[in-house]
């Protein structure tokens, strides 16, 4: 699977070549925006693939050692994606990382730098250039800050709507005529009405111009059609409402580009992403709409199969897959893990939650969602508000537990790898401990605890008395057992970094 580069703390990186005792130096790689070739020195750096490259020849020869990339000030142009998987990774104890250069700030860039401009009106400073067959975007950058595109409002224009089939009529009538015969039948087809809350809050909803004719504008379809009669809960819809026929353009911007082969508004960019692995407490204490983790909305493409039918396998694939989380303590009755407004497309695996009212639910959800080989204590499937009930919802697999779990209840894996492990536990423990949960088993053994801080080396008390055995799971759970008899009262955990004490349930 391939990983994204994600910044590291500097504040934890050991300075380039910096080795512990008996270790061998890390070897340090240069790249620059300039860079070529294949030696990586910092005299005749690398581009970032051919760093890339370079690593990936490092790690298995030799002997093992860490391998540092510094990445020279400046701006990378990517044509593609920089990914990186498992030949990437440091091998054992010994890792890869990508940095900066001291007092650099590199830009990994995907963005293309457009050149050849010409000055096509000078009283009003309108520039213009050809651009590449194919290019579909609507963020253009001038000197480092966004520039609107071309645009105006109908006020601008003193343009007023009325429905028609497919479309408008216009007052002046002869406007879309004026146009076409103005820009040419091309550039009219990119021309794009843009409607802010046209389907409800937080919608901006957009299409193009079709054609014109006499004074009837008729608008791309599928888009006018989704935009227009929407239908309820089925593939792209959620709860959105419908755009009245008629309702003016908030504004009619000029797309500068040649490409109209996707003109849907229910076109939607997210695919393949993932939430995992996170420890989750104590959350939701203020505010009171929201969850662990919430999701609004399309979390992937509509993939259909050769036949034309949805292939449901597939889009939920490469959809929003959130797997593994560990979430206790939610400061609200709303969901733990939340299906918002129009959520479609995602997948909840493997995920733990205790304590809550309602694990999983949500409102006026779309559907065409996975809730498979979960543990929760709270209700599952809870879409009070959203009537008709969700479409394609799979909620099987899962298992029930006490709202105040024993260890035993819990699964072990899952705790295990939720928040930081291994070596990066220490970033946890470097500040005092905090105890969100506390409960004695129901036959006296084990005692649960969870919060946050806990790592090798902590110590368990039970009023004063050392617990005879601890298994630390995570960096914010661990359970442990009383040494007597008696029935304790308090649990003190105790770190090099402080203590923290919590009244047993």
């Amino acid at each position: 699977m391939p990983l994204s580069l994600a910044a590291v703390l500097a504040g934890v990186l050991l300075p380039a070549g910096t080795a512990t005792a008996g270790e061998p130096p890390a070897a340090v790689l240069h790249a620059a925006p300039d860079g070529g070739g294949s030696a990586c020195s910092s005299r005749h750096p690398c581009s970032v693939e051919g760093a890339k490259d370079r690593v990936r020849h490092l790690l298995p020869s030799g002997r093992a050692r860490d391998v540092v990339v510094e990445l020279a000030d400046g701006t990378y142009r990517l044509d593609k994606p920089l990914e990186f998987g498992p030949d990437d990774s440091g091998r054992g104890a010994h890792r890869v990382t990508w940095t900066a250069a001291h007092g650099a700030h590199p830009v990994l860039s995907g963005a293309l730098k457009v050149t050849h401009w010409t000055l096509r009106d000078k009283d009003k400073n309108i520039w213009e250039t050809p651009l590449p067959k194919g290019l579909d975007t609507r963020q253009v950058y001038v000197d480092g800050k966004r520039a609107p595109i071309s645009q105006v409002t109908p006020a601008d224009l003193n343009l007023s709507f009325s429905a028609a089939s497919g479309g408008y009529t216009t007052t002046p009538a002869t406007w879309g005529q004026d146009l076409l015969e103005a820009v040419g039948a091309d550039a009219l087809r990119r021309v794009e009405f843009v409607y802010t809350g046209g389907n409800g809050p937080w919608t901006q909803s957009r299409c193009r111009i079709e054609s014109a004719r006499g004074s009837t504008l008729l608008m791309q379809q599928p888009c006018w059609g989704n935009v227009t009669k929407r239908p309820v809960f089925t593939q792209a819809s959620g709860s959105l409402p419908s755009m009245k026929a008629g309702t003016a353009p908030t504004r009619i911007a000029d797309y500068p580009s040649d490409n109209a082969a996707h003109p849907e508004n229910t076109t939607n960019i997210n695919s393949d992403n993932t939430i995992s692995h996170n420890l989750i407490h104590r959350y939701m204490q203020v505010l009171k709409d929201g969850g662990a983790v919430y999701v609004e909305g399309h979390q992937g493409q509509t993939i259909k199969a050769a036949d034309g039918s949805v292939d449901r396998a597939a889009s939920i694939a490469h959809g929003l897959t959130v797997a593994g989380n560990v979430a206790y303590d939610q400061g609200n009755v709303n969901f733990t893990w939340y299906d918002d407004a129009g959520a479609q497309w995602l997948n909840w695996t493997g995920n733990l939650e205790w304590g809550a009212k309602q694990a999983q639910g949500g409102c006026q959800t779309t559907g065409h969602l996975d809730y498979v080989g979960n543990v929760q204590s709270g209700l599952t499937g809870e879409f009070h508000c959203s009537p008709p009930v969700p479409v394609d919802t799979r909620i099987e697999g899962n298992r029930a537990v006490p709202g105040a779990p024993d260890a035993a209840d819990l699964p072990a894996d899952t705790v295990a790898q939720a928040g930081l492990t291994g070596r990066w536990q220490r970033l946890t423990t470097s500040t005092p401990p905090g105890v969100g949960y506390a409960h004695k088993a129901t036959d006296g053994g084990d005692v649960l605890v969870a919060g946050h801080g806990f790592g090798p080396g902590t110590r368990v008390d039970f009023d004063g008395v050392p617990a005879a055995r601890i298994t630390v799971l995570s960096n914010g759970v661990l359970h442990a057992e009383p040494a007597s008899a008696a029935d304790p009262v308090r649990v003190t955990v105790t770190t090099h970094a402080g203590s923290a004490t919590a009244v047993l349930s």
